[in-house]
């Protein structure tokens, strides 16, 4: 009986302290669910705004108890509120701030910027859903779990209990011989740059029984209890290497182009679009065939340009530079637990795959800066259908895409709260130079703006903007100091053309790319002899 009190003991000590360091940590970040919250609500309500709709916004899609109260700010306009909690301001909007100011202690706000709108949202701290959910539940479901486990503890290590020879199960078993000290990692001498994170990832991951790298070897077998553990085990593997910094060759470095990559950040592009125009640019440079990207979709991965299904009894993860064939990259580029899908091609060249290269190449088509072309679809069809109006309605509307010089370096040389701010700023500059004008962000360093009005008078507007050099000096903070931006610029405009939005969006965009390479504050006009 000792024996079992004992494991009882380290059992409900271990219990207890995984639960007290779950809520601890949810506790914190009760904050950043109800941000998430208040992220999903703006962006269903921006578009409802910009296009004057309010009514048609379904008051009932705001689930989070927590939230009472939105403002929103328009330029040029006082703010107000468009949403309000009656319970909590039960004399309607007339003393709402002075609620705010005997409450504040109870509420938490945020703020955020979508195009030309300024919303400030506050929420209670601590909602009463937010307590049950993230606190009270995780109890309840850790005294369950210490129960079962206490009646698991009582069958399994009871003294008298007779000991049972377990039978086979039958299920295909792989036998594993055991690797020497100094072979427990069989990596290739090839692909010598990312040797060290998969040394790393292998050691942690399998407590140096297997290798990412591992050759296929018929003398070397392996033991395994389940056909499925070794794919778990890779893809584990794969998790780890995608929050990883490592080094690429020499010759990625000097020939890959990174510019044709950075102009795919466009207005006019849809994800699928995005996504095929990237892989073209890695297919030329890497030279592999049939290249495809299964997005997962539910309980399936879909193929985006074809919308098959993956079989995934036919993955073949690589696992080895010597692979050939038709081969498997998981993706894992928006989160560190949840399979975002998976990157299939073809490999018939003789030289082994530099997985470092490619491994970067796909961090760059899924970076966290054209995140919003994934996340904000609903939102830029809702504007294109907007300009689309403006467009069928006027017989001037001239539309204009600006972008910060060299942005990609920005957010190299910038930590992220800098870029933000650089950002922000910036969106101010131009909504104020344009008042008037649609503005709208279309990705961090590159605005769109559009407007009833002749090509002149917008050109006109667009030089004095760009002249004003000063003004494009921002100062970021006190240890980062000011930082100078300069812009490219591409515009079209309608000219009574019969032309629809995409074309007009279209003209607007290749003439951004002309401007970039022709080098700083230059406006590239379509239809402008050169």
């Amino acid at each position: 009986m000792n024996r079992i009190k004992v494991i009882r003991n380290c059992f409900a000590i271990l219990v207890t302290t995984f639960t007290l360091i779950y809520i601890t940590v949810q506790s914190f970040n009760i904050p950043n669910y109800q941000e998430n919250e208040v992220n999903r609500i703006l962006d269903e309500l921006t578009p409802v705004l910009v296009m004057d709709k309010l009514e048609d916004y379904q008051i009932e899609n705001i689930s989070d108890e927590s939230v009472v109260l939105i403002l929103v700010k328009r330029p040029n306009l006082p703010q107000i509120p468009v949403i309000y909690d009656c319970s909590f301001f039960p004399n309607g909007t007339e003393s709402i701030m002075d609620k705010l100011n005997e409450s504040k202690s109870k509420l938490r706000s945020y703020q955020r910027t979508a195009g030309t709108l300024r919303y400030t949202v506050w929420m209670r701290k601590f909602p009463v859903y937010y307590q049950i959910k993230y606190l009270l539940i995780p109890i309840l479901v850790s005294v369950l779990i210490f129960i079962i486990g206490l009646i698991f503890i009582i069958i399994f290590f009871y003294p008298a209990k007779t000991p049972v020879i377990p039978k086979r199960n039958g299920k295909k078993e792989i036998i594993l011989k055991k690797q020497e000290d100094d072979e427990e990692l069989n990596i290739e001498e090839d692909d010598r740059y990312l040797r060290d994170e998969l040394r790393t990832v292998s050691e942690k991951k399998h407590d140096t029984e297997d290798s990412l790298w591992q050759e296929e070897d018929s003398e070397d077998e392996i033991e395994v209890n389940e056909e499925t553990e070794e794919e778990t085990n890779e893809l584990d593997a794969y998790r780890e290497i995608w929050t990883r910094d490592f080094k690429i060759s020499d010759d990625f470095t000097e020939k890959f182009p990174l510019l044709l990559m950075y102009r795919l950040f466009r207005f006019g592009f849809t994800p699928e679009q995005y996504i095929l125009k990237g892989l073209q640019i890695g297919t030329h440079y890497f030279g592999w065939e049939n290249a495809g990207i299964y997005i997962s979709q539910k309980d399936d991965f879909i193929n985006i340009k074809t919308g098959k299904k993956l079989n995934i009894e036919s993955l073949r993860i690589i696992s080895s530079p010597q692979m050939h064939g038709v081969v498997h990259i998981p993706l894992y580029p928006y989160s560190k637990t949840n399979l975002f899908g998976f990157f299939e091609f073809t490999w018939i060249k003789n030289e082994n795959l530099v997985m470092s290269d490619i491994l970067y190449f796909l961090k760059i088509l899924f970076s966290n800066e054209i995140k919003p072309i994934f996340t904000n679809q609903k939102n830029n069809e809702s504007l294109k259908e907007r300009l689309s109006d403006m467009l069928n309605t006027n017989k001037n509307v001239t539309l204009a895409f600006l972008e910060a010089d060299n942005r990609y370096k920005l957010f190299e040389e910038l930590s992220e709260d800098e870029a933000n701010i650089l950002n922000m700023k910036i969106s101010d500059d131009i909504m104020q130079a344009f008042s008037g004008y649609v503005v709208f962000e279309v990705f961090p360093f590159i605005y769109g703006l559009c407007e009833n009005s002749k090509e002149e008078d917008t050109i006109y507007k667009l030089k004095n903007f760009l002249a004003d050099k000063d003004k494009h000096n921002y100062f970021i903070s006190p240890s980062r100091g000011n930082v100078a931006v300069t812009f490219s610029i591409g515009l079209s405009s309608k000219k009574e053309r019969d032309i629809d939005i995409q074309k007009l969006i279209d003209e607007a965009e290749n003439e951004l790319d002309n401007a970039l390479d022709c080098g700083g504050n230059r406006v590239s006009i379509f239809g402008e002899n050169r």
